[in-house]
């Protein structure tokens, strides 16, 4: 069986599998469905919780990709590592807490 690649235009669920305890909880997009807009490169950017634009530095490249979700009040672009993505095919592969 081949490991499936993301790739720009692919359908995703962002779905953190880590152990929920006390002291993390899950990553903020854990159950969103989104679109693959590309790989992420260490030279893009994000806007951490203080709104401060960063670089990808601390990034693998081939690790990480840019994903949109959208919103009520518009769309969102957020980085995710691979391991943290189901490629959607069809509506019963949307996961459910």
């Amino acid at each position: 069986m081949s490991v499936w690649r993301p790739k720009p235009g692919d359908m995703v669920q962002c779905w953190d599998t880590a152990e929920v305890d006390e002291y993390s909880g899950r990553i903020a997009e854990h159950g969103k469905i989104g679109y693959i807009v590309g790989e992420s490169k260490k030279t893009d950017t994000f806007k951490d919780s203080k709104g401060v634009e960063r670089h990808l530095t601390h990034i693998k490249e081939g690790t990480c990709f840019k994903c949109i979700f959208f919103t009520d009040s518009g769309h969102e672009i957020v980085h995710v590592n691979h391991q943290w993505l189901l490629k959607i095919e069809k509506s019963s592969d949307i996961r459910r807490e």
